[in-house]
C-alpha cells in the first residue's frame, strides 16, 4: 500500500507537469488517495461536480500514467469528502441561477487541448495566433473568428485552447462549447418541449464565449440557421466573442444561408494546413514523451513519411506501434516499426535520392552538381538547385535541415524559400510547369507523389 501511495504521488507529479495550471488546480488538489483493492483505486473528492470533470477529463490521463508505473491496469472508484473542498462547497450547477460559478459546459472542455500541448507548425502557425489573441483580447480584434481545414488537423484542440485560457483568466467567464449537431439537437428538444425563452437565454445571455464545432452541420437547416442567426447577432451586439470550425471555407459551404455566410467573414478566416514532415515528428515526439517513450529519430521520420497527415490517425499510428512493442517486449527500433506496421502503413521504397536527383537535375541544365552545392547564385544554378531541393523535398522523404546539409551544408530555410518558390511558379507559369515535370520524368519521378 505505501508503495501505491507513492506511485500515485507520481502519477499526479507528472500530470502536473504536462498540463497547465488552471487544469490541476484546483481539480487535481481535491483528489484524494485512499485505497487500493485488486484493480480498483478509490478515490476521495469534494462533491459529485468534481466528479463528472475528473471522470471526463483528468482520470483518462491518471489512469494511462499509474498503467506506466505500476504495469497493471486499473479502474476508478470515487468516494465523497466535503473537507476537500472550499470552505464552501460549490453547489450543483443550474441554468436557474442569474450568474453561475461555473456552468456545466465549462466542463466539456478537455484540459489536456491547450495552447502549450498544440504543436505550431508552418500549416497552422497562423490560425494558433489568431485563437492566441482571441483568448487574450475576446471580441476585440477577430469576431467572429472562424477556423477551417480538413478531419484531424487541430481545430477542435485550438477551441479548447481558446475556452481554457479564458477561464484561467477569469473562472467566471460562461463558456459555451458544443458541436453544431448538438446545437441543432438542443434547438429540436427546446421547439419540442416548449423551452425556446431557455434556450434563447442559455445561447444568448448567459454566454461570454461561444465556441462551436464543425459549423457546417447547419448546412440546409433553415430554421437551425435562424436561430442561431439571431443567436450571433445578440452576441455580436453585446460584444461577445464567437468562434466557429469547419472543414472547409465560408463560402464553399452550400447549403449555409447567405446572411451567415456574410456574418463569417466579419472577423478573421483563418486556415489549418495538414502538417509538413518536420512538424508530424514533434508531434509523435511529444505524444511519445507523454507515454514515457523515447522515440528514435529515424523512427520518428519513418511514421511521418508514410502516415497520414490527418493528427489523430497520426497518433494512432504511434499507438498501435507502441502497444506492439510492449506486446512483443521488443524496443522501438526502425526495423521492428517496419514489421510491426507492416499493413498499417502504405511503405513504398524510396524511388530517388539526393544524389540521383542531383545528378538528373545537374545533366537536365548542364552545370556540374558541385555548381548546384556550391555557393554560386547566378540564374544558371539557382534555377537547378531551387528544382532539385523541390524534387528531394517531394521524393526523398528527408528532413528539411537533412536536404539543407545534401545541398553543401544549407540551412533548412533556404530549402523552405525553394520550395516555395518552385510551387509558386508552377502555379503561375504553364512553361515552368512543365520544364520541372520534364525534369522529374528524365529522373524517373512522377511529378506528383
Amino acid at each position: 500500500m505505501p508503495l501505491l501511495r507513492a506511485q500515485w504521488d507520481e502519477v499526479c507529479t507528472r500530470v502536473r507537469a504536462a498540463e497547465d495550471p488552471f487544469f490541476h488546480d484546483p481539480w487535481l488538489d481535491r483528489i484524494a488517495f485512499v485505497a487500493a483493492e485488486d484493480d480498483t483505486v478509490v478515490l476521495a473528492t469534494p462533491n459529485r461536480l468534481y466528479v463528472d470533470f475528473i471522470q471526463e477529463n483528468l482520470e483518462p490521463r491518471l489512469l494511462t500514467h499509474l498503467h506506466a508505473l505500476t504495469d497493471q491496469a486499473w479502474r476508478v472508484t470515487y468516494e465523497l469528502d466535503a473537507t476537500l473542498g472550499p470552505q464552501q462547497p460549490a453547489p450543483e450547477p443550474t441554468y436557474t441561477s442569474p450568474e453561475p460559478e461555473v456552468t456545466p459546459r465549462d466542463f466539456r472542455l478537455d484540459p489536456r487541448q491547450s495552447f502549450s500541448s498544440f504543436i505550431v507548425g508552418n500549416g497552422n502557425q497562423f490560425a494558433h495566433a489568431a485563437c492566441q489573441n482571441v483568448a487574450d483580447n475576446p471580441a476585440k480584434n477577430y469576431n467572429p473568428l472562424f477556423i477551417f481545414g480538413g478531419v484531424g488537423l487541430g481545430k477542435t484542440h485550438l477551441l479548447n485552447s481558446i475556452g481554457g485560457r479564458m477561464l484561467a483568466r477569469n473562472p467566471r467567464t460562461q463558456v459555451v462549447y458544443l458541436s453544431a449537431e448538438e446545437f441543432t439537437n438542443d434547438m429540436i428538444n427546446s421547439l419540442r418541449f416548449k423551452r425556446m425563452d431557455e434556450f434563447r437565454e442559455k445561447y444568448r445571455q448567459r454566454c461570454d464565449l461561444l465556441l462551436v464545432d464543425d459549423i457546417q452541420f447547419l448546412a440546409g437547416r433553415e430554421r437551425t440557421q435562424e436561430e442561431f442567426f439571431h443567436t450571433f447577432n445578440a452576441l455580436y451586439g453585446s460584444g461577445k466573442q464567437i468562434v466557429v470550425t469547419a472543414d472547409r471555407y465560408p463560402k464553399d459551404i452550400e447549403g449555409l444561408e447567405e446572411r451567415l455566410r456574410s456574418r463569417f467573414d466579419w472577423g478573421l478566416v483563418a486556415d489549418v494546413q495538414p502538417p509538413d514532415t518536420e512538424t508530424k515528428v514533434a508531434i509523435l515526439n511529444k505524444k511519445a514523451h507523454e507515454e514515457g517513450v523515447e522515440l528514435p529519430s529515424d523512427v520518428a521520420f519513418f511514421i511521418a513519411r508514410y502516415a497520414t497527415s490527418n493528427i489523430r490517425e497520426l497518433e494512432g499510428t504511434l499507438n498501435r506501434l507502441l502497444a506492439m512493442s510492449k506486446f512483443h517486449g521488443a524496443p522501438v527500433t526502425l526495423e521492428f516499426a517496419r514489421r510491426s506496421l507492416q499493413g498499417y502503413l502504405q511503405v513504398q521504397t524510396p524511388i530517388a535520392s539526393v544524389d540521383s536527383i542531383l545528378q538528373g537535375c545537374a545533366r537536365f541544365f548542364n552545370v556540374k552538381v558541385t555548381d548546384i552545392k556550391g555557393p554560386r547564385r547566378t540564374k544558371q544554378v539557382v534555377l537547378p538547385r531551387q528544382i532539385a531541393m523541390f524534387l528531394s523535398r517531394k521524393h526523398t522523404g528527408l528532413s528539411l535541415p537533412e536536404i539543407g546539409r545534401r545541398f553543401g551544408g544549407r540551412d533548412h530555410t533556404t530549402v523552405i524559400h525553394a520550395v516555395r518558390k518552385v510551387e509558386k511558379c508552377m502555379k503561375t507559369d504553364p512553361a515552368y510547369r512543365s520544364k520541372v515535370d520534364l525534369v522529374a520524368r528524365t529522373i524517373g519521378l512522377p511529378l506528383e507523389a
